[in-house]
């Protein structure tokens, strides 16, 4: 994988992007193994504009969509001729400002959010949209765009809470209450290292306590694969 230059990305931080977004560009939905180029690290708000290196303003993004976003944060309405800023994935769910056509290839806007970023990152040039039959067709494509939300509540306000993928990655560690957005899956938390780990099957947007996860069913730490092993 690659990954965008200009600002030191931690290999800590770098994966917990890659995880959120399971390995999907947040902007069209190609996978990093369908596209030559593989996926980056993108800067929602630019550097340029005073963006920081932090993990809600970093996603994951395909090399074209992150060349033609470039240092952009917004454009103007076709419309109203309004500024109208670009599709944020750490604040926007993609379905709501976006769909996929009844050709199954097309990105259509569903808001001025989505016009201007559909337009800006050239989301439907032609061999774009090519490229998407071929994997339609081999059913690689558009995978899961629906983002849910999760919201983890310890106990106490300084327990910490450790959320994994069901690789046995880590996707994000927050202290009293953890709020994520993420795709459909399976997934486990931790409250404090080497405590019991609980799965969660995220299927619809969720509230869990510690309590509840507690009373409920333990199940092992994932453990992620080596390479080469």
């Amino acid at each position: 994988m690659r990954f965008v230059a200009g600002a030191h990305i931690g290999a800590d931080l770098r994966r917990r992007v890659v995880a959120r977004a399971a390995r999907r560009c947040e902007y069209c939905l190609i996978h990093e193994d369908d596209t030559f180029f593989g996926c980056e690290v993108d800067h929602i708000i630019s550097l340029k504009h005073g963006g920081p290196t932090e993990e809600e303003n970093l996603a994951l993004a395909c090399l074209i969509c992150n060349r033609a976003k470039g240092s952009d944060i917004a454009s103007l309405s076709q419309e109203s001729g309004d500024v109208v800023r670009l599709f944020n994935p750490r604040k926007d769910f993609w379905q709501d400002h976006f769909q996929v056509s009844g050709d199954g290839v097309t990105i259509s806007a569903l808001s001025s959010i989505g016009e201007a970023t559909v337009r800006t990152l050239r989301l439907n040039q032609g061999d774009r949209l090519l490229e998407r039959q071929a994997l339609r067709a081999e059913g690689t494509w558009p995978g899961r765009p629906v983002y849910l939300d999760l919201v983890i509540l310890a106990t106490s306000p300084t327990t910490a809470i450790w959320l994994g993928d069901d690789a046995g990655h880590l996707v994000q560690k927050e202290v009293g209450e953890l709020q994520s957005s993420l795709l459909p899956g399976d997934y486990v938390v931790e409250f404090e290292l080497g405590a019991p780990t609980y799965p969660i099957h995220l299927t619809r947007a969720s509230r869990y306590t510690q309590a509840e996860l507690e009373a409920g069913p333990t199940c092992p730490r994932p453990r992620p694969e080596l390479e080469g092993s």
